[in-house]
C-alpha cells in the first residue's frame, strides 16, 4: 500500500488548522486492482464544474449608464474621505437618508479635525452640518435638527470675516456637493 502524498494548499488565514475528522475512506489511493465504490463515481460526476468570475459583457448597452466618479477638487475636502462624502451625498440624492446619515456624520468629524489641524473652523464643517440638520428633518427627528442647526450656526460665527479666495473655495466646494447629490439621483430612462 502506498502512503499519501497529498500536499494541502498554504492557507493564509491566522489561525490554526482544525484536525480533519470526516472519514478519509474514499479518499485513500487505491490499488488499480480494487474498483472504485460507485457511490463515489456517481458523486465525482454529478460534481457541478467551478464557478468562473463573473466577465463583463462585450455589448455596450446604451439603456445602462454609470456615472463616472467626481473628482474633489476644492481644498476644502482636504482631510474628509470622499469615499464618504460621495456616499453620503449620493445617498441623499436616492432618498436614502439612514444610509447617508452615518456618512454624513463621520464627514462632519473628518471635517472638524482637519479645520482644528488648520487651525480654524471651514465653511464645509458649516455647510455639512445644514445638510445634517436637513438630513434629521428627512428622518422625522425635529429636536435634533434643531441642534444640528444651532451647531452650524455657533461654527458660522466662528469661521468670521472670509477672505475672496475662502469664498471661492466655498463655492466650488458647494458646487461639488451640489453635483454628489444630483449624480444620486436615478436616472430617468425611457421605457417604451
Amino acid at each position: 500500500m502506498r502512503t499519501r502524498t497529498f500536499n494541502p494548499p498554504a492557507r493564509s488565514s491566522p489561525y490554526p488548522q482544525r484536525e480533519r475528522t470526516k472519514s478519509a475512506r474514499f479518499a485513500s489511493v487505491s490499488d488499480s486492482n480494487t474498483p472504485v465504490p460507485p457511490v463515489v463515481a456517481a458523486a465525482a460526476a454529478l460534481k457541478p464544474p467551478r464557478r468562473k468570475l463573473k466577465q463583463p459583457p462585450t455589448t455596450t448597452t446604451t439603456a445602462t449608464t454609470t456615472t463616472p466618479p467626481l473628482a474633489l477638487n476644492s481644498p476644502l475636502f482636504n482631510g474628509v474621505n470622499p469615499a464618504h462624502l460621495v456616499r453620503a451625498l449620493r445617498g441623499i440624492g436616492r432618498g436614502n437618508y439612514p444610509d447617508a446619515h452615518g456618512h454624513l456624520y463621520l464627514c462632519i468629524v473628518q471635517a472638524r479635525n482637519a479645520a482644528a489641524h488648520r487651525g480654524r473652523v471651514s465653511s464645509l464643517v458649516v455647510c455639512l452640518l445644514m445638510l445634517y440638520s436637513d438630513n434629521w428633518l428627512r428622518l422625522g427627528v425635529p429636536s435634533r435638527a434643531v441642534i444640528s442647526m444651532e451647531d452650524a450656526l455657533i461654527a458660522q460665527e466662528q469661521i468670521g470675516e472670509e477672505s475672496e479666495e475662502d469664498r471661492r473655495h466655498a463655492t466650488l466646494a458647494g458646487i461639488e456637493l451640489r453635483q454628489l447629490i444630483e449624480s444620486g439621483k436615478p436616472t430617468k430612462t425611457n421605457l417604451a
